[in-house]
């Protein structure tokens, strides 16, 4: 029986709950961004840049930042294609990608975030970049680690469900120099 002894109150109910169960969000299950993505190659590149996407190349190097608040940090951005990146207006749509990236040194993980969903910025042709992403490092002063080995990992999940993912590794240099 259902509610107040209606039975059919039962099937709204349980056709709203397999449909949640179908798809990750509902922007998922009728968002056109799904099926526009699905006609590109996926793909993810890490780069750097704190007011644009630039390009970081293999080994290149990356700048260790002192922030205002007297921490350090490098500045990620990461170019992906081939995902739907939702509205771009709404830091809390559900269509925006989730997004995990981290900074790793010779000592092991020093800084990142998992799982946050970001707005990404159409760059044409099926790309959308995400820049400026403070990646807060876990270091007392930058001489722990400039010139030594950086690696940069960023994974990417749309509200599709197609994860891209890539790798990066850099140089830690001082800003100063």
């Amino acid at each position: 029986m259902g509610v107040d002894g209606d039975p059919d109150v039962r099937i709204p109910i349980l056709g709203a709950a397999l449909a949640g169960m179908a798809c990750p969000s509902l922007a998922a299950c009728d968002d056109a961004g799904c099926e526009a993505a699905a006609a590109y190659a996926p793909t993810c590149d890490i780069g750097s840049g704190s007011a644009a996407y630039e390009q970081l190349a293999e080994g290149g190097p990356i700048e260790v930042v002192r922030g205002p608040q007297g921490g350090y940090h490098v500045f990620g951005s990461l170019r992906v294609g081939g995902l739907s990146t939702g509205e771009g207006l709404d830091l809390s749509d559900p269509g925006n990608p989730s997004v995990t990236f981290s900074v790793d040194g010779v000592s092991g993980l020093l800084g990142g975030y998992t799982g946050l969903q970001r707005v990404f910025t159409p760059a044409g042709d099926g790309l959308a970049e995400l820049f400026g992403e403070v990646l807060i490092l876990d270091i007392d002063s930058p001489e722990q680690i400039v010139g030594t080995e950086a690696i940069l990992r960023a994974e990417v999940t749309d509200s599709c469900g197609t994860t891209v993912s890539a790798e990066r590794h850099a140089l830690f240099v001082d800003e100063e120099e």
